[in-house]
């Protein structure tokens, strides 16, 4: 114990036991023993952090190289024609395309719930 706090304690009548030498090396060797612990967590938390970076960097380095091979795939590819070319001018005759939009609406308007079937009307 401090000597301020002896003082004090005298002071206001407070008298505090003395630590035996057992007691000082008792809370000595618990203080070491919780450094040493704290110690050891600060050792494994920055061999874990390393071992994360490493493993980032190794996940980083394969994704890296996928989007490489990627860019090459679609570099390597030939222009695809637009699929729009495709049909437009495919349907021969008008009276037949009519008919086919004719037969999509009616199926659409089948399909809609009877609320929105009334506000459209």
């Amino acid at each position: 114990m401090g000597k301020g706090k002896e003082v004090f304690a005298q002071f206001i009548g407070i008298s505090f036991p003395l630590p035996t030498l057992r007691e000082k090396v008792i809370a000595l060797n618990c203080r070491l023993n919780a450094k040493l612990k704290q110690d050891q967590d600060n050792k494994l938390f920055e061999r874990n952090m390393m071992l994360d970076e490493i493993a980032l960097e190794q996940r980083l380095a394969t994704l890296e190289q996928t989007v490489s091979d990627l860019q090459r795939q679609v570099n390597s590819q030939p222009a695809t024609e637009n699929w729009l070319d495709k049909f437009i001018g495919s349907v021969s005759d008008e009276a037949i395309f009519l008919q086919a939009l004719k037969y999509g609406r009616e199926l659409r308007e089948v399909d809609q719930p009877a609320d929105e079937a009334n506000n459209l009307a």
